[in-house]
């Protein structure tokens, strides 16, 4: 089969179900708009989330209410060392 051959068929079947062929050029429009949309979304949050963690920057001073004690550590590891 030539390509001029396919086309002509191709347009045939286009024309005799117009109404099917616009809706399943709709549905794959929304699609890939959605998709687009969604992974926009992800790289806008994930850059959000890294810009607000290095504006914090590298002296960083954890404060914990209720601790009277100085200890090193994550303070987490150092409550399961204490008992508490």
């Amino acid at each position: 089969m030539l390509l001029r051959d396919i086309l002509l068929q191709a347009g045939k079947a286009i024309a005799a179900q117009a109404l099917r062929a616009g809706l399943i050029v709709l549905a794959m429009s929304i699609g890939v708009a959605s998709v687009n949309i969604l992974t926009a979304l992800g790289d806008s949050a994930r850059t959000y989330v890294v810009n607000e963690f290095e504006s914090l920057g590298t002296h960083l001073l954890i404060v914990l209410p209720g601790r009277s004690e100085t200890t090193g550590g994550h303070p987490r590891c150092s409550a399961r060392r204490r008992g508490i």
